[in-house]
């Protein structure tokens, strides 16, 4: 039996055509119950950080109402600091 990834399983549960699987996995990480019982902090992408649940609410807010400290991850393009800083 092969297994099959989380995402591609949640995108056949009833998933509707305009919310993708990603964000869908997204949202159904970030209302997780009690996460942030157990989780401090998280890192996400710039586009998953301007996300927003189904209802509208955005993912940022949803985190830090869970008591989590959000961070950003940049990308090579996002730093500019390390055009000045390394040496090529």
């Amino acid at each position: 039996m092969k297994a099959r990834q989380p995402a591609t399983t949640i995108c056949q549960v009833g998933d509707s055509a305009d919310r993708g699987g990603p964000a869908r996995l997204s949202e159904l990480i970030v209302t997780t119950p009690g996460l942030g019982e157990s989780i401090s902090g998280v890192i996400l992408y710039d586009e998953t950080i301007r996300q927003k649940k189904e209802d509208g609410t955005p993912f940022l807010k949803v985190i830090t109402d869970a008591g989590i400290i959000p961070g950003i991850k940049l990308t090579p393009a996002q730093r500019p600091w390390q055009v000045i800083t390394e040496r090529k």
